[in-house]
């Protein structure tokens, strides 16, 4: 008898399964315990190898779970796909078809990784229902790719990452005729890098241009919540005022201004601030955090 998560198991009968959440899976299978063996939290039969949790014959596939030459990828982060035997030289990052020679697997850092959001291992490859619908309606098409990279600018300010560092995957913005030359692309974050590359198909093939960065413009802050206030001691006409970065920086904060009853009362770089000018007891005064970069400022509610 051995443990499983919170059960007791017979052994004999009954295999338990850890997948990569760190979760035990109980999987009763009576006699048959001896002819299978565990895959991530699934089970598989012995002869099989293990592939993301799926079972496979090594004579006639192989698992797309390495990354492309010069990159290691953390175990958490690998997203195996079953291919045939016969494209073991393009099985790389999830997909079945990533030319290693052309194509690269990246990762990105992120402030928004969601540990339980499955990622596609493959920055700079596009996915596989990608790939084959558009083979499937056309021949020859041009095909623009996008990905984000959220880390470079958004957040420069005391940036906290939370969950694993994983893969940011691709998305294609555009799909369409060979004869079209451009694309608008719309709805995207300021202050944010983003990278692009063009593939283009035809009866030979398929190639990808090199990869163009863009970053877009600066914007106003967002999100800019009003200052704290506190008393300093028993004094009555001293307060103490400290603020935090706004969610969304949107570029470089150049400064940070509070107003007490709409007249600027200090203006710099810190996050805190003691008035000490004017100030009378049993008065109200209101006070307004106002944050700025280069593309203008923001003002938050008063307190």
């Amino acid at each position: 008898f051995v443990c499983c998560g919170q059960e007791y198991i017979n052994s004999s009968t009954s295999l338990c399964c850890v997948g990569h959440d760190g979760h035990p899976t109980v999987h009763p299978a009576g006699n048959a315990t001896v002819t299978l063996q565990c895959c991530g939290s699934k089970v598989i039969h012995q002869e099989e190898e293990c592939c993301n949790g799926i079972g496979f014959d090594p004579q006639r596939h192989v698992c797309a779970d390495r990354s492309t030459p010069g990159l290691l990828i953390q175990p958490q982060c690998l997203q195996g796909a079953v291919c045939p035997i016969a494209a073991a030289s393009t099985a790389y990052c999830g997909s079945c078809d990533l030319d290693p020679s052309m194509t690269a697997c990246t990762w990105l850092l992120s402030p928004h990784t969601q540990p339980d959001t499955p990622y596609s291992p493959s920055l700079n490859s596009s996915h596989d229902t990608d790939v084959s619908d558009l083979q499937k309606n056309t021949t020859k098409n041009n095909n623009a790719y996008k990905v984000a990279d959220t880390s470079s600018h958004t957040h420069s300010e005391n940036l906290q990452f939370a969950g694993s560092l994983c893969p940011s995957h691709e998305e294609v913005v555009y799909s369409g005729d060979a004869n079209r030359f451009s694309y608008t692309d719309s709805d995207l974050e300021p202050f944010t890098t983003y990278e692009y590359r063009v593939r283009g198909w035809n009866s030979f093939g398929r190639g990808s241009s090199d990869i163009t960065i863009v970053t877009t413009d600066e914007d106003r802050p967002w999100g800019v919540a009003p200052p704290h206030w506190s008393r300093l001691g028993d004094r009555d006409n001293i307060i103490q005022l400290n603020w935090q970065a706004p969610a969304r920086p949107n570029g470089y904060i150049t400064h940070y201004i509070i107003l007490r009853d709409g007249q600027e009362r200090y203006r710099g770089d810190e996050h805190s601030f003691t008035d000490v000018g004017g100030i009378r007891p049993f008065q109200e005064y209101s006070y307004q955090l106002r944050v700025c970069n280069q593309a203008g400022c923001t003002d938050s509610t008063q307190v």
